[in-house]
């Protein structure tokens, strides 16, 4: 945990305040008590996403929502997660959308976030603009 977060203060990232305030909320969460969560995040931290501020700044709002306790949740992200879609812009700027919409509270919308995942659907850009309209 001291090399994952020596790692991202070398980057910068918590200079800026209100990341800071992200990482006590994690702790105060006690979210790193979930080794797999940890292994997870550190994987993210390692790719480098969060040179991209519009990613990091999503990461802070996906985290003050506590969406980590839902298990389901955290397992979808994992699987988000190593599949490296971060790297599409077109993923990202979706699942950012979804995120402001706080629609991790809507089981529906999560279920179909996760057959989204799960079968690469995102290369069709008549459903994810039907998805988006809805």
């Amino acid at each position: 945990m001291m090399l994952l977060f020596r790692k991202f203060v070398e980057r910068g990232s918590w200079k800026n305040r209100e990341d800071d305030a992200t990482l006590q909320e994690i702790r105060r969460k006690g979210s790193w008590k979930n080794r797999r969560m940890m292994l997870l995040f550190r994987k993210f931290v390692e790719r480098g996403s969060w040179k991209n501020r519009r990613m990091m700044l999503l990461f802070r709002k996906f985290v003050e929502r506590g969406s980590w306790k839902n298990r389901r949740m955290m397992l979808l992200f994992r699987k988000f997660v190593e599949r490296g879609s971060w790297k599409n812009r077109r993923m990202m700027l979706l699942f950012r959308k979804f995120v402001e919409r706080g629609s991790w509270k809507n089981r529906r919308m999560m279920l179909l976030f996760r057959k989204f995942v799960e079968r690469g659907s995102w290369k069709n850009r008549k459903g994810v603009r039907k998805w988006m309209e809805e």
